[in-house]
């Protein structure tokens, strides 16, 4: 009867470790899986951004270096503003508000709540813990922070430029002037960006 009783015992502790390293490794899967779909999605947006066509028109006008506005080359409505207004809002853990830095940003600026200990300009952000704006006003372009390796496709390819404080050591390498969208083929490029920029500075990127 005791011997019956210690085998059960063994065969019990023995189910409870089989029990425990399953669980283990499911939670390890779950976590590789996690990041390969953070990867994938890099990656698709990486190639996204890199299948962009040169912008054909001339760089628009720009007036700068604050505030830093585009000037010319204005869509014809804000159609595609309000599309990537409501786009940017379906974004998890963010919230909308009144830009900390741009006076005609509106209540169209972009924060991450769990960096509001952050203040200044960072690489991470604009400022504090805002990671982009749509300007409210004709042009519909944007200010947000792109990865080094995004921004320079974006220059090269005449969608945006670094902001001038960036060059003059006031703001983040990373702070861009997006100009506004024109058309719907335009406005999916502001979108990839957009997101680029979202998990650039909740570091997903």
């Amino acid at each position: 009867m005791a011997k019956n009783y210690k085998q059960q015992i063994v065969i019990l502790i023995a189910i409870t470790t089989i029990n425990v390293s399953c669980n283990t490794t499911k939670t390890n899967i779950n976590m590789e899986t996690q990041t390969e779909t953070t990867a994938s999605k890099k990656e698709t947006l990486s190639a996204a951004v890199n299948a962009f066509p040169t912008r054909e028109d001339d760089r628009p006008e720009t007036f700068g270096p604050a505030p830093n506005r585009q000037i010319s080359q204005f869509p014809e409505s804000g159609k595609w503003e309000e599309e990537l207004f409501a786009y940017v809002q379906t974004f998890a853990k963010i919230e909308v508000g009144h830009s900390h830095i741009s006076g005609d940003g509106g209540y169209r600026a972009f924060f991450l709540p769990a960096y509001d200990n952050l203040h200044g300009p960072s690489e991470q952000f604009i400022i504090d813990n805002e990671f982009g704006h749509i300007h409210d006003h004709e042009s519909h372009s944007m200010h947000i922070v792109l990865p080094p390796e995004i921004g320079k496709i974006v220059f090269e390819k005449k969608w945006g430029e670094q902001h001038p404080l960036a060059k003059l050591k006031y703001a983040g390498n990373s702070n861009y002037l997006i100009y506004g969208a024109r058309n719907a083929a335009e406005n999916e490029q502001l979108k990839a960006l957009m997101r680029i920029s979202y998990l650039h500075a909740s570091k997903q990127w």
